[in-house]
């Protein structure tokens, strides 16, 4: 009887990994929206403004919604398909996969580590709780989709120094709402420290450079 069991168990766990294999072909361009979820005209905005970021930086960003993660978990599973896919290069690692599973409402940003000096999962995170879920919520995955995208990019162009100054700052802020139940004087200072030496210089220099 323990014999059979254990057979049953064996062949149940080559079922869910057999089942857990099938990944989705990786698309010719940026954008795999294999749940139809992205409106046409967004696919198509994504897909210029994806493969020009990607050809004036080195950086990829790839788009992938799928219709179901067939009992996965979605951080595996983005993890395999990021890798399966060879997102943002076997070498540079210098990649970032928007995935998105409508049918179990789950999401996540996945990250090369080519790119994690510049976006951790803590910036992923709010960019996922900020940016993409509010406007999921409101029925508008598509804009949702295009928003999250903006904002990646928004953060992978950030000075990692700077883009760590910011996240310190922000998680300061958090913690001190949290604990006081307002927003203190200290988390005010640490956000106009922030704003005063990183953020106002660098778009001083853009300025200049227009």
């Amino acid at each position: 009887m323990r014999g059979l069991a254990a057979l049953l168990a064996l062949l149940m766990a080559l079922v869910s990994t057999a089942a857990w294999a099938q990944l989705p072909a990786r698309p010719e361009g940026p954008i795999a929206d294999y749940a139809n979820v992205i409106a046409p005209q967004d696919e198509a905005g994504l897909d210029t403004k994806l493969r020009a970021y990607n050809q004036s930086t080195g950086r990829a960003i790839i788009v992938a919604t799928v219709p179901s993660l067939d009992g996965e978990e979605i951080e595996p599973y983005a993890q395999r398909l990021a890798e399966s896919w060879g997102i943002g290069g076997a070498e540079s690692e210098n990649g970032v996969l928007l995935l998105v599973a409508p049918g179990e409402r789950k999401l996540r940003i996945h990250t090369a580590r080519g790119v994690q000096e510049r976006m951790t999962d803590i910036m992923s995170g709010r960019i996922i709780r900020d940016t993409i879920v509010p406007r999921f919520r409101d029925g508008d995955m598509s804009g949702g989709i295009v928003a999250g995208v903006d904002a990646i990019i928004a953060q992978l162009d950030m000075d990692p120094a700077q883009a760590r100054a910011i996240e310190e700052a922000q998680a300061a802020a958090e913690r001190a709402r949290s604990k006081d139940g307002g927003f203190p004087i200290g988390a005010l200072f640490w956000l106009v420290f922030v704003f005063l030496f990183f953020i106002l210089p660098m778009l001083s220099r853009g300025g200049r450079r227009r």
